[in-house]
């Protein structure tokens, strides 16, 4: 959290964040985002019928009084993301929709009671919005859509549960998935002198395994996942049937030190999105990229880093060395 006054000083650096949640009372938190041509913070309505909006100036500056100015009550939400277990509010799922960057799946709490809403359509390339998965069709006590179970007086309740972030087409799923996902995880070899691709010798840690969707991989960390193949590494070498990366039902592995590297290129990749997309260096990576949306981009990247970072925390403590990325 940041006031309003170490945000003018960003300004004058000209090191703005692009969005920040401002509290404004009554409990509620707005989202404004900075106009460049006009120099300053205007609010980012999700529609244009609020009735709220009307109790507020457009502009953030008629909103923070000057007794408050060193008042830490701005949050610097750029990208604008959450995080599993994170509570948001309606009004931050709504503004997150903006930007394509609203988890996937959300609990709905009220009165002891939950509901769960994923983000996705009916029809294959229909308008996506928070509904009950298929299998919750039977719970009738709860509305179909989650924008028929929230009235507007409880729009900045923080009753709302992020259970998966990520929207339908770039999930990252904890544990293992069939079909057709890419299934990653910690691994250590039994015996190095046999088939290191034979099931009963790989030793596979469960904890803090991860699935993506073949296409995600394809679209968002290929040419990583070639770049960081190592096709002299023994585990790699000793597969039978297999010297490159495989796509489909073999084991793929990298060492820590490899995924460590990897992570610190994601990194720099996310920076030169956000600072200079159009930038050439990114022209390996971007060939796959399917979204024009920068924050889907860094969205995907952020939490895939995370899980990798958790990954190889636990595999230090257990002493697994590899993680292996599984095709379909």
């Amino acid at each position: 959290m940041i006031s309003y006054y170490e945000l003018m000083l960003l300004v004058q650096a000209n090191k703005q964040p692009e969005r920040v949640l401002v509290s404004v009372g009554d409990n509620r938190e707005l989202l404004f985002l900075y106009k460049y041509n006009e120099g300053c913070y205007y609010v980012c309505p999700t529609t244009s019928t609020e009735s709220f909006y009307k109790e507020y100036n457009p502009y953030l500056n008629f909103n923070i009084e000057e007794d408050k100015f060193f008042e830490k009550n701005i949050k610097v939400v750029d990208p604008y993301l959450f995080h599993k277990g994170e509570y948001v509010s309606y009004y931050d799922l709504m503004t997150a929709i903006t930007f394509n960057t609203q988890p996937y799946k959300v609990r709905l709490h009220i009165n002891d009671e939950e509901q769960d809403y994923i983000f996705d359509s009916e029809e294959l390339f229909g308008a996506k919005r928070y509904q009950k998965s298929k299998e919750d069709d039977l719970t009738t006590q709860w509305e179909t859509y989650l924008s028929q179970q929230i009235t507007e007086t409880k729009w900045f309740a923080k009753n709302i549960e992020v259970i998966e972030c990520g929207n339908s087409l770039n999930r990252i799923i904890e544990g293992s998935c069939g079909g057709s996902y890419f299934n990653i995880f910690l691994a250590k070899i039994i015996n190095i002198n046999k088939d290191t691709d034979l099931d009963d010798n790989v030793k596979a840690m469960s904890d803090f395994s991860i699935s993506i969707e073949e296409d995600t991989v394809y679209d968002f960390l290929y040419p990583l996942l070639l770049k960081y193949f190592n096709n002299n590494l023994p585990e790699n070498k000793n597969r039978i049937d297999e010297e490159d990366f495989e796509w489909n039902l073999t084991n793929n592995y990298y060492t820590i030190e490899d995924i460590e590297k990897m992570i610190d290129e994601i990194n720099q990749i996310m920076i030169l999105l956000k600072e200079d997309c159009n930038n050439s260096k990114l022209d390996f990576i971007r060939k796959g990229y399917k979204s024009d949306s920068v924050d889907e981009i860094v969205n995907f990247y952020k939490r895939f880093i995370e899980c990798l970072q958790k990954m190889i925390i636990k595999g230090n403590e257990e002493g697994y060395n590899l993680i292996s990325f599984m095709g379909p």
